[in-house]
């Protein structure tokens, strides 16, 4: 997905929710996918692989998250998913800090390092599966490790 569809798809929420603004409004994750049509969150290739779009700018869609808290639709914006590379990125080119990067964290996966990234940059952590991820143990089984 390219920067032009923030603004539609926060508009599109914020109608469904029945509100004129949301408090934090995230990018969901790094990777783009290709736009299909409003409705089809996952697309698929022919051979029914994710429809990835490797062209995603992270900077390009960052500038339209800040369009959206400077038009008042988001009091706050922030990050899912964005490892310390792509979050030194955002960074060095945000007027408006990310608030938040919500990713997996709990005993077994503490993402120390991304972690102390966001600390250092006054990014606040939102963990989810705190209590573990029994798809991660899935995972690392079919890669091998």
């Amino acid at each position: 997905m390219d920067e032009s569809r923030v603004e539609h798809f926060l508009k599109k929420s914020l109608a469904a929710l029945q509100l004129d603004y949301v408090d934090l409004y995230l990018v969901h994750m790094p990777i783009g996918m290709k736009y299909v049509d409003d409705e089809t969150l996952w697309p698929k290739e022919d051979d029914g692989k994710m429809a990835v779009d490797m062209g995603t700018d992270h900077v390009k869609i960052w500038k339209a998250m800040e369009a959206q808290v400077e038009a008042g639709r988001a009091k706050a914006i922030g990050l899912s998913n964005f490892n310390c590379k792509q979050i030194d990125r955002i960074v060095a080119s945000a007027k408006i800090l990310p608030a938040n990067n919500q990713v997996e964290a709990n005993v077994y996966f503490q993402q120390k390092v991304l972690r102390e990234t966001c600390r250092r940059h006054g990014i606040t952590v939102c963990a989810y599966a705190p209590f573990g991820s029994p798809g991660r143990k899935v995972l690392y089984e079919k890669m091998g490790m």
